[in-house]
């Protein structure tokens, strides 16, 4: 049985056990400091199906992050995924699409935001002191880049269920995105330490 968390820490897909079905090694380490572990996850099936690309349409620079179906018409992402650090203000909802499942050419659903909804304590600003580079976040800063899209129209696709939970020190991860250097193709790291 899968157990599954969405984490405050970013848009974090944690697994405890899942069966890998064929997946092979990326050729491509963009971005990634040592060992680059990340797996293609070719199925679509629970809850691989819920992870889907979030665009932004219009924006005057490419925009594209990761988000986890969490409802038929609810997605979790990071919050800075919907904020456009031109003038630190979040994107108008009707520009920001959720496409769920993409693999390569082929995609399980598709929606439009209907609202953003951001945490109180979320401060775009913070942000604003690290680009181009990440490294100079404060960790605190993490807790509270979260934030949910509500969708106009429900995706016909199984969300992952959210629990509360607490992180148990050995407790297996996952992390799973559609990363820069495989843009249209999900991969996930399995193992997370």
């Amino acid at each position: 049985m899968c157990r599954y968390l969405i984490t405050a820490a970013t848009w974090v897909v944690a697994l405890a056990s899942l069966a890998s079905a064929g997946e092979k090694e990326p050729d491509w380490y963009g971005g990634i400091v040592g060992k680059d572990d990340r797996q293609f996850v070719e199925t679509t099936e629970p809850p691989w199906g819920a992870i889907g690309q979030i665009n932004v349409s219009g924006a005057s620079s490419l925009v594209y992050c990761t988000g986890t179906l969490v409802a038929h018409n609810l997605v979790l992402t990071a919050a800075h995924c919907l904020v456009n650090f031109r003038n630190y203000k979040p994107y108008i909802p009707e520009t920001v699409h959720f496409v769920a499942g993409v693999r390569r050419d082929k995609r399980l659903g598709h929606s439009v935001a209907k609202c953003l909804l951001f945490p109180k304590e979320y401060n775009p600003v913070v942000e604003k002191k690290t680009l181009p580079g990440m490294a100079l976040v404060p960790m605190e800063a993490f807790v509270s880049d979260i934030a949910a899209i509500v969708l106009a129209g429900p995706i016909p696709v199984e969300p992952v269920p959210v629990r509360p939970t607490e992180f148990e020190e050995g407790l297996p991860l996952m992390f799973g995105g559609y990363m820069a250097d495989h843009r249209y193709m999900l991969t996930a790291d399995r193992e997370c330490d």
